[in-house]
Protein backbone atom coordinates (compact mmCIF):
# COMPACT_ATOMS: atom_id res chain seq x y z
CA UNK A 1 0.00 0.00 0.00
CA UNK A 2 1.37 3.25 -0.98
CA UNK A 3 1.69 5.97 2.11
CA UNK A 4 1.88 9.53 0.72
CA UNK A 5 2.99 12.32 3.02
CA UNK A 6 3.81 15.93 2.82
CA UNK A 7 7.29 16.80 1.58
CA UNK A 8 8.93 19.77 -0.30
CA UNK A 9 10.53 19.86 -3.93
CA UNK A 10 13.86 20.03 -2.10
CA UNK A 11 13.72 16.85 -0.18
CA UNK A 12 12.89 15.11 -3.41
CA UNK A 13 15.80 16.47 -5.16
CA UNK A 14 17.97 15.53 -1.96
CA UNK A 15 16.60 12.21 -2.42
CA UNK A 16 17.58 11.62 -5.91
CA UNK A 17 21.35 9.68 -4.79
CA UNK A 18 21.66 9.26 -8.31
CA UNK A 19 22.53 12.14 -9.23
CA UNK A 20 25.29 14.51 -8.64
CA UNK A 21 25.08 17.78 -6.25
CA UNK A 22 24.86 20.05 -8.99
CA UNK A 23 22.09 17.86 -10.63
CA UNK A 24 20.23 17.68 -7.39
CA UNK A 25 20.25 21.46 -7.02
CA UNK A 26 19.00 21.72 -10.74
CA UNK A 27 16.43 19.55 -9.94
CA UNK A 28 15.29 21.62 -6.48
CA UNK A 29 15.27 25.03 -8.43
CA UNK A 30 12.80 23.15 -11.19
CA UNK A 31 10.53 21.93 -8.55
CA UNK A 32 10.39 25.34 -7.03
CA UNK A 33 6.54 26.60 -6.66
CA UNK A 34 5.52 23.13 -7.18
CA UNK A 35 3.50 22.38 -3.48
CA UNK A 36 0.47 21.23 -4.32
CA UNK A 37 2.76 18.33 -6.17
CA UNK A 38 3.90 17.17 -2.75
CA UNK A 39 1.40 18.28 -0.36
CA UNK A 40 0.56 14.55 0.51
CA UNK A 41 -2.41 14.04 -1.22
CA UNK A 42 -3.85 12.11 -4.48
CA UNK A 43 -5.12 14.44 -6.63
CA UNK A 44 -6.71 15.45 -10.52
CA UNK A 45 -4.34 17.00 -13.15
CA UNK A 46 -6.38 20.51 -13.81
CA UNK A 47 -6.17 21.13 -17.52
CA UNK A 48 -4.07 24.21 -18.54
CA UNK A 49 -3.15 24.25 -22.58
CA UNK A 50 0.06 23.71 -23.47
CA UNK A 51 1.60 23.01 -26.64
CA UNK A 52 3.77 20.00 -27.58
CA UNK A 53 6.88 20.26 -29.91
CA UNK A 54 6.73 17.45 -32.56
CA UNK A 55 9.15 16.11 -34.56
CA UNK A 56 8.40 16.74 -37.97
CA UNK A 57 8.06 13.39 -39.47
CA UNK A 58 6.35 12.36 -35.63
CA UNK A 59 3.49 9.32 -36.19
CA UNK A 60 0.87 10.06 -33.68
CA UNK A 61 0.19 6.26 -31.96
CA UNK A 62 -2.92 5.58 -30.28
CA UNK A 63 -3.41 2.87 -27.84
CA UNK A 64 -6.28 1.33 -25.83
CA UNK A 65 -6.34 1.64 -22.06
CA UNK A 66 -5.60 -1.62 -19.68
CA UNK A 67 -7.56 -3.40 -17.17
CA UNK A 68 -5.56 -3.76 -13.08
CA UNK A 69 -4.59 -7.12 -13.00
CA UNK A 70 -7.23 -8.67 -10.27
CA UNK A 71 -4.37 -9.20 -7.46
CA UNK A 72 -3.79 -5.14 -7.39
CA UNK A 73 -7.84 -4.38 -7.30
CA UNK A 74 -7.58 -3.94 -3.63
CA UNK A 75 -4.33 -1.73 -3.60
CA UNK A 76 -5.55 -0.13 -6.82
CA UNK A 77 -8.92 0.98 -5.35
CA UNK A 78 -7.55 1.37 -1.81
CA UNK A 79 -5.27 4.18 -3.22
CA UNK A 80 -7.44 5.89 -5.68
CA UNK A 81 -9.82 6.40 -2.38
CA UNK A 82 -7.02 8.09 -0.43
CA UNK A 83 -7.62 11.39 -1.90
Amino acid sequence: DAKYKATTGDEVAEKQSHLTEDQQRMLAQALKNTDELFDGKLGHYKPEKIHLELEPHAIPVASEPYSVPKQHEHAFLKEQNYS
